[in-house]
């Protein structure tokens, strides 16, 4: 995923067994991973999900490029971070 959770993105799979022996060379590369379970047949869209799961890996593109909808990072507090 581009742009998100690290400088040169992040790398979605939904089993972390399929990178656990390059996640080491991932992470020297610029690049952030998470597993993400395979959604059901029979389960719809949730845009406000994904926003959210984007949000909390952070926008780390240009910042002139940042969508909108992507939220600031909130501190364990409830707090922005910025």
């Amino acid at each position: 995923m581009k742009n998100f959770g690290a400088s040169n993105g992040t790398v979605v799979v939904d089993d972390y067994s399929k990178i656990e022996a390059v996640a080491p060379t991932l992470l020297r590369m610029g690049y952030g991973f998470s597993t993400l379970s395979v959604p059901s047949p029979t389960e719809s869209y949730n845009r406000e999900l994904y926003e959210q799961i984007l949000s909390e890996w952070e926008w780390c593109g240009s910042p002139n490029e940042k969508p909108g909808w992507v939220r600031e990072p909130q501190g364990v507090d409830g707090e922005s971070d910025r």
